[in-house]
């Protein structure tokens, strides 16, 4: 029956239509769930979230730590860099948490290739698990040759200047000195070291690039071990480019000078 003028209402708790029972007077209605308990939604958060972490790892931007000094002082060791996946082409995942992928490594797409003087991330050719990261100082079809540690490409002389002392630490926390130089390729302008002395490489070449490699080496030209020892890169190895130093922690620092505060979010030239 519906209510009429003077009226009484019917009862709080008297059935409704559809067979549910009225909430009492002043009390707000319950508030029906999706059924999903608390603990299942958080999994599920969680799941899409690591997800999306891998994806984002796997195909645009990677973490990586320096273990070694050969791309001193362009990097340190104890440097937290972010990797561009993007910068030269796409590829299916070599491997995901260790595991290696069939066809992996294979390229999906190439956007770009390397320029001379570009920080690039690559897989070591007779090792494919290890990752390197060098600079790019020869493309296919350039002739590379190094004269009394003086860089060629394509006979023309990369020059240098600055000569300033520089005290470095090693892997084992030696200090080393020697000479930072700023090295030019075109508009482009980098740092290198050089330790002074008669050292291997410092006379090598000419070699002339094959198709689809770069010719990589280490800014500290008499400490790395590159494309002068073990030979050119394939295009197809290639990662990334580095972009940004985001951490860099001093293993040889000590507690007090372990965080490198200077470095961080520093680009990488």
């Amino acid at each position: 029956m519906s209510d009429g003028p003077g009226s009484r209402p019917d009862h709080p708790s008297a059935p409704r239509p559809d067979g549910e029972s009225a909430p009492p007077r002043g009390r707000p209605a319950p508030v029906r769930t999706s059924g999903k308990s608390t603990l299942r939604e958080y999994v599920e958060a969680i799941a899409i979230a690591l997800l999306i972490a891998l994806f984002l790892r796997s195909f645009v931007v990677e973490a990586f730590k320096i273990p070694s000094g050969s791309m001193i002082p362009t990097l340190l060791i104890g440097d937290h860099i972010f990797v561009n996946k993007l910068a030269y082409r796409s590829e299916i995942p070599y491997s995901i948490l260790g595991i290696h992928l069939p066809w992996g490594g294979t390229t999906l797409h190439t956007w770009r290739t390397p320029t001379r003087g570009d920080v690039v991330v690559f897989r070591y050719p007779s090792e494919p698990d290890v990752d390197y990261i060098k600079r790019v100082v020869g493309l296919p079809g350039d002739t590379v040759q190094l004269r009394g540690n003086d860089l060629y490409v394509n006979g023309e002389k990369h020059p240098r200047a600055g000569d300033d002392g520089y005290t470095y630490f090693d892997q084992h926390c030696q200090a080393g000195e020697g000479r930072m130089w700023r090295e030019t390729v075109g508009d482009r302008e980098y740092t290198i070291l050089l330790t002074g002395g008669s050292v291997p490489f410092e006379n090598f070449g000419p070699v002339k690039v094959r198709e689809g490699h770069v010719f990589v080496m280490g800014d500290n030209r008499d400490n790395s071990s590159d494309s002068r020892v073990w030979g050119q890169v394939p295009l197809a190895n290639v990662k990334g480019r580095a972009m940004i130093t985001w951490l860099s922690l001093d293993p040889c620092g000590g507690v007090s000078g372990f965080i490198r505060p200077s470095r961080m979010f520093d680009a990488i030239h």
